[in-house]
């Protein structure tokens, strides 16, 4: 019969493999660890990013469509009156104070900026003037970007009287303002609205 042999047993002087191969793995996976925590964290700031970033565009889609269907409600009103309905003062509305529609407006699926006065992220702004805000100006204040001062009533001059009855042109902007998950939004657009005679 044959005896099964035994390793010989490693003497006080002899080299431990073994132990040596068991602290090596433990740093492998000590520094495996380490890149794969790195990984994780780099993707899900990654993904955190994305996230935020199609917010962002969904709220400024959501605001541009608005900016537009505001314009075309705007434009659907008597050419004449569109300034008195979207302004902020109350004395001129057409139907009597109180019945314009004013310059503010709320917009579905967006929430206004904190400290925002009226609550609402949509804001009509126009070549506005006088003491009330009242008048069509020609050289209005604060609306460069609506290229002023320029001519509105047609007669070839740029004045400081009020328009309001005269204007052919009417230039505005439509400005949305909003507070969204990643920090706060804008959107402006600008429209022309001009007199095709139909008053």
């Amino acid at each position: 019969m044959r005896s099964a042999s035994l390793p010989p047993r490693a003497g006080p002087g002899a080299p431990r493999a073994r132990v040596g191969a068991r602290g090596l793995a433990l740093v492998e996976v000590t520094a495996a660890t380490a890149v794969v925590t790195v990984a994780v964290v780099g993707l899900l700031g990654a993904m955190s990013a994305s996230h935020l970033q199609a917010q962002l565009a969904t709220d400024t889609s959501i605001a541009a469509d608005a900016a537009r269907k505001q314009a075309s409600v705007m434009a659907s009103k008597s050419f004449r009156q569109i300034f008195a309905l979207y302004n902020a003062p109350t004395s001129d509305d057409p139907g009597g104070a109180g019945t314009g529609f004013g310059p503010n407006f709320a917009v579905p699926g967006l929430k206004a900026r904190p400290g925002d006065t009226d609550g609402l992220p949509g804001k009509i702004v126009f070549p506005a003037g006088g003491s009330s805000g009242d008048q069509v100006r020609e050289d209005a204040s604060g609306v460069a970007d609506l290229g002023l001062p320029r001519d509105l009533d047609g007669d070839g001059n740029v004045d400081d009287k009020n328009k309001a009855a005269s204007y052919v042109l009417l230039p505005a902007k439509i400005v949305i303002e909003w507070q969204g998950a990643n920090g706060p939004g804008a959107y402006v657009l600008y429209v022309l609205f001009a007199d095709r005679g139909g008053g």
